[in-house]
């Protein structure tokens, strides 16, 4: 049977957009799958275009990243020489980390890193996966949406914990019943997120970033102070897991007017409009100790994301790069 790809990666986030370069510099041939209609997952950043012609900019998910590995660190390194991270202040200001470590962010958006992730990868957008299926010839077959059937000698998952194990009982996938207790104990916290365009720039004081213990809010970001909204002024306002996920299914206009009253101290501007976005998958609340997690050989199948290691952007790009080393390794036994 013809393979479309030697490895086919589901998700172009930023664990499946590493996974998918590592292999490629390696000369295997790769497709990356997509649902969403672009690149990036929770590394979002959305524009909007007013009335006066200018265009306001938000970070709506991702909004800074930091890198503790020294193979990350590297990485970190190459984006702030290609252009596209600026340092901004210190991980102990904004993410209450234990070490004092530089945070960086997206000078023209956080998304710009998965872009460019993207560049020379064959991604496909728009690309649901229903399932995945073993086929006993040793092979992967992947199901899409639009009834399109694609095979890959080994795939790598990327997608949230819940998803993969939904398309891996559509294809009846083997999943061994260790790995499959663990993904179904896995618990992801939500996250309603606000983006305002306000008349004026907001009073925070610099860096640009409130942490909230509590009462609603988790975080105030002040989209100017960082350097990504320079037309227009514009905050993004997080709200706390527990909150987000009472008012998941709430009226949009009550939720953003709830958190915006709660920001309007802080604000000290009249907010001219504002969105409401919803993050289902913000943050799994436990994190498997390994990089990756493999569930099947020959063919190779592996499931890596931000679950795995440290998290968050650092831990989803080691995560996806493990993953890749994984099959690799496989292919060289």
């Amino acid at each position: 049977m013809q393979l479309n790809k030697e490895c086919i990666v589901i998700g172009a986030g930023i664990a499946g957009l590493s996974a998918a370069r590592t292999l490629s510099a390696a000369g295997r041939s790769v497709l990356v799958l997509e649902s969403a209609a672009s690149v990036g997952g929770r590394v979002s950043t959305h524009r909007r275009r007013l009335h006066n012609g200018r265009t306001a900019v938000f970070d709506a998910g991702a909004q800074f990243v930091y890198s503790i590995d020294p193979e990350f660190q590297e990485v970190v390194r190459k984006w702030h020489s290609d252009g596209l991270l600026r340092e901004w202040s210190e991980a102990s200001t904004l993410d209450r980390h234990p070490e004092i470590v530089r945070v960086h962010v997206g000078i023209k958006g956080m998304q710009a890193l998965p872009q460019s992730m993207a560049d020379s990868i064959d991604v496909r957008c728009d690309a649901q996966v229903e399932a995945l299926t073993l086929h006993r010839d040793g092979y992967c077959v992947l199901t899409l949406a639009d009834d399109t059937v694609l095979r890959a000698a080994d795939v790598i998952v990327t997608c949230p914990a819940p998803q993969a194990v939904d398309l891996f009982e559509r294809g009846e996938f083997p999943l061994p019943s260790e790995q499959r207790a663990y993904l179904d104990a896995v618990d992801y916290s939500r996250c309603l997120a606000v983006l305002a365009v306000l008349d004026r720039p907001s009073a925070l004081a610099p860096p640009g970033v409130l942490n909230l213990s509590t009462g609603p809010l988790a975080s105030i970001c002040d989209q100017g102070q960082k350097g990504v909204s320079s037309e227009v002024p514009t905050v993004t306002l997080l709200a706390q897991p527990a909150w987000s996920y009472r008012h998941w299914d709430s009226n949009e206009t009550i939720v953003a007017g709830i958190l915006l009253a709660v920001a309007d101290e802080w604000l000290g501007a009249e907010v001219l409009e504002h969105e409401v976005v919803h993050w289902g998958y913000a943050e799994a609340e436990s994190r498997y100790p390994a990089s990756c997690m493999v569930l099947h050989n020959t063919p190779t199948v592996v499931l890596a994301g931000d679950l795995f290691g440290p998290g968050r952007i650092e831990g989803a790009y080691l995560s996806g790069r493990a993953a890749a080393r994984m099959v690799l390794g496989a292919g060289d036994k």
